[in-house]
């Protein structure tokens, strides 16, 4: 008697762990790691993802109760082994529901029920076969169209007797062409193709219009051309076309082709460069791993416009000449295209892209080139991590001191981490390529774990921007003010210097709007926002009240809804309020402002395209400005209000202040012509923004990192943040001390964690409200990594008995925030 095979499903269902269910007799031997399954979950049917597969379960008393799962959905696996491993150790890490983690690797227009569909394929691209087909199953193939695909799923209707896997034997047999298509509207993209047919001279009767013939013309000597191609030389050729069909003279077809998110975007010849001692030190380095075939992660800590792009270039060419596969990560969308324009000049359209940029339709084109092999690079944003790239080679992240790698919802993971994760069961090289390395990564090169590659000098012999602090605290001793109210006298000097060179300047304001606080001059009554714990921000532009976290908005009041005064302030600045200012200071000036209000879709690319062919004299922004930009003719920098970043209720506010201003200064000078930073600032003497006047991270990581030390924040410690979120305040106040109250009865119970965890709080969050949702939170903190984890999953456990026991409790969200980044 054969043992029972048991299989692992994950579903798209809130469950930390997978399910098992029993493998039919039938399905044994086409049952696969990476397959889509359809399972029984309650009452109905879903599509679950086969993890793994087992002949003994952890429990044997519970064989009895274990289902059969209904049907594969699909013959082949659609990831491989080290694809569920690495999705595996993110949930378990992050200690997230494994459907959770799942929905990231695959794009829903393959996940959900229904998708699979087939055109049957004409006889004579079908290959031939001595075993005839079943008579079900040849019933079932004739009733598919050869033209247009059907959902698997309406065939299951028509002949329930056929399952999926039944139906699957037209895959294997090469007989139909399988696609996968969401809800009816997410379809494969199709092309129409045309070619001359052959015919004997003198055969052609009747005569051709003039547009006939050109396609005829067109169409000679060629292989066959597409209708887009036909359409650049004929505006309208749809009835030639059909008319040349009719008389036998052409033929068409349909053939499948990806929507190029980046089609009409232009590609330049690649520029020539060699590498300098310290670039083709890097590259040697990685090559080194490569050879050896071992997993190897590298910080390579290379100040603005030291050639870090050109260093991956060399890598990257280096690992494909190898025969393996690159993925780059990226912090912004915002840079894709800059870095697909300059990989594509290098390595030509073998490239694919994934970001939350991209529609649906091109999203799963991409996916699907991915997993058919056909690209060689991909290029993304945080999600491209779980992209299905086979025999992976080099794991590129830049900018990795970038807080954006850091997903904060659903599955709180970081990019950043989780990319030396899977390089590790790739035997993969990794590159953390920055100006300004998170102390984690710094720390760890220091220790031995990463290996760190510095690139301390600009190429070309480009020397690093002078940058100048101005002190604009207002008092007898200091006139540095001048006649503006928001820009110093020695700013102000430096843009009329700029602008009287002809070159260009950016001007950096961390804060979007025209004044992020309103009041009543009479009684004091605060604008605010009635779904957060924020005030509303004035947008002049839209003449407006919004919040910058839910999106509420409300027309500017002509009077206080409190006294009804007519006084309305408007208190501090933003970066359109610095548009406005610098339109009456420079009214011949092309002033333009990059933000999220200005930068949404297309018009982030058509701005800063604007920008870099000099059609933009000087430009605001919020740190969109700071993401890698490469502007030669960008000659000053002025960082507008400095101390912003410091005064977050952050540890790792300092850092982000340092990195913050090093990047925005390493947009100047980038060229021949040598830039200048200008810094305002409230806190001169802070030593982040001392230390970045001077370009010196190091003298800044030991500053912070002893103050890390002696606190028992990262590197030297790890947290994890329980954060919980209610409608009821009451509720979530009460659910987060019981769980603390229960927390310290552990430590107290358990002198493992007792003596080796701290716990802070429970505390309001810093921002109390969002969306109308109570937000208070517990910050656990501890040296041991693998202790702190067991500690949180007991404090899960609890939540199973507070449930149970306190029914209020379930209507509040427990959030569970692992080496957290985002403290509000």
């Amino acid at each position: 008697m054969t043992s029972p095979l048991y299989a692992q499903v994950a579903l798209d269902v809130p469950l930390f762990t997978a399910l098992s269910y029993r493998v039919p007799d039938h399905l044994r031997d086409d049952i696969a790691l990476g397959q889509l399954v359809q399972v029984p979950f309650r009452n109905r049917s879903k599509t679950g993802l086969i993890t793994d597969l087992t002949s003994e379960l952890d429990d044997p008393a519970l064989a009895p109760k274990i289902r059969d799962l209904y049907d594969l959905v699909d013959a082949e696996p659609l990831l491989s082994t080290n694809d569920l491993k690495f999705l595996s150790f993110v949930a378990d890490y992050y200690l997230s529901p494994i459907g959770e983690v799942v929905r990231l690797a695959i794009p829903s227009a393959v996940r959900v029920e229904g998708i699979k569909h087939y055109r049957r394929l004409p006889d004579d691209q079908r290959p031939a076969s001595a075993t005839p087909l079943p008579l079900d199953l040849a019933d079932a193939l004739a009733s598919l169209s050869s033209e247009e695909p059907s959902p698997v799923a309406s065939l299951r209707e028509a002949y329930p007797d056929l399952t999926y896997h039944r139906l699957s034997e037209l895959e294997r047999r090469g007989l139909v062409e399988v696609t996968y298509q969401e809800s009816g509207s997410l379809k494969p993209k199709t092309e129409r193709y045309f070619k001359l047919l052959p015919r004997p001279r003198g055969t052609l009767t009747g005569r051709l219009g003039s547009n006939q013939l050109k396609i005829l013309k067109l169409l000679d000597g060629m292989p066959s051309l597409s209708l887009p191609e036909i359409r650049e030389h004929i505006p309208s050729p749809y009835s030639s076309l059909s008319a040349l069909e009719d008389r036998g003279l052409i033929t068409s077809w349909e053939e499948e082709v990806y929507r190029d998110p980046f089609e009409n975007a232009p590609v330049e010849a690649p520029p020539e460069f060699d590498l300098t001692e310290r670039q083709l030190h890097a590259v040697n380095a990685v090559a080194e791993a490569r050879n050896a075939g071992r997993f190897e992660g590298f910080v390579l800590h290379g100040v603005t416009g030291s050639g870090k792009t050109e260093t991956y270039v060399r890598i990257i060419r280096d690992t494909l000449a190898e025969g393996r596969r690159a993925l780059v990560l990226l912090p912004e969308i915002a840079l894709t295209p800059q870095f697909v324009g300059v990989f594509r000049s290098h390595f030509g359209e073998r490239i694919a892209v994934l970001h939350s940029g991209l529609t649906p339709a091109q999203k799963f084109d991409q996916w699907r080139q991915i997993r058919r092999d056909e690209v060689d690079i991909v290029i993304g944003a945080r999600s491209a991590l779980f992209a299905p790239i086979n025999n992976l080679g080099v794991i590129v992240v830049d900018e990795e001191h970038d807080s954006s790698f850091k997903q904060e919802e659903g599955t709180r993971y970081n990019a950043r981490d989780m990319a030396l994760v899977r390089a590790k069961l790739a035997s993969a090289q990794v590159i953390l390529g920055s100006a300004t390395p998170i102390l984690e990564s710094f720390h760890n090169a220091q220790l031995g774990r990463l290996t760190y590659l510095p690139m301390p000098e600009r190429v070309a012999a480009r020397a690093m921007p002078p940058v100048d602090i101005v002190d604009m605290r207002r008092g007898p001793h200091n006139p540095t003010a001048g006649p503006s109210n928001l820009l110093s006298a020695r700013l102000l000097s430096e843009l009329d210097n700029t602008l009287h060179d002809q070159k260009q300047a950016i001007l950096f304001l961390n804060r979007r709007g025209f004044s992020p606080c309103v009041l009543c001059e009479s009684c004091g009554h605060i604008f605010e926002c009635p779904n957060c714990d924020v005030s509303l921000t004035y947008h002049r532009r839209m003449e407006a009240l919004r919040c910058h976290h839910c999106d509420f908005s409300l027309r500017m009041p002509e009077s206080c809804p409190q006294c009804q005064h007519t006084g309305i302030e408007r208190k501090g600045v933003g970066t359109e309020q610095l548009e406005n200012h610098l339109h009456e200071l420079y009214p011949r000036a092309r002033v333009a402002r990059l933000d999220r209000d200005t930068g949404a879709g297309p018009r982030l690319q058509q701005l800063l395209s604007s920008f870099r062919r000099r059609e933009i004299d000087i430009l605001v922004g919020t740190q969109m400005v700071t993401k890698g930009h490469d502007f030669p003719d960008v000659t000053l920098v002025g960082v507008v209000l400095a101390d912003m970043s410091l005064n977050f209720p952050d540890f790792r506010a300092a850092e982000r202040t340092f990195q913050l201003l090093t990047q925005v200064a390493g947009r100047a000078g980038r060229a021949d012509s040598p830039g200048k930073v200008i810094i305002q600032t409230y806190t001169p003497d802070h030593y982040s923004l001392l230390t970045a006047q001077n370009h010196d991270f190091s003298t800044f990581a030991q500053h912070e990192l002893a103050q890390r030390q002696a606190m028992g924040y990262p590197p030297f410690g790890h947290l994890i943040a329980l954060k919980f979120e209610g409608t009821h305040e009451g509720a979530t106040v009460q659910a987060t001390r019981d769980y603390a109250t229960a927390a310290r009865r552990l430590l107290r119970s358990d002198r493992t964690f007792g003596d080796n965890i701290a716990m802070l709080g429970p505390a309001m969050a810093p921002i109390g409200r969002i969306n109308n949702r109570s937000r208070w939170q517990l910050l656990l903190k501890a040296s041991d990594r693998a202790l702190l984890r067991r500690f949180a999953i007991r404090t899960l456990e609890l939540a199973k008995h507070f449930e149970a026991g306190q029914p209020q409790h379930r209507n509040v969200r427990i959030i569970i925030d692992v080496d957290p980044l985002n403290m509000l």
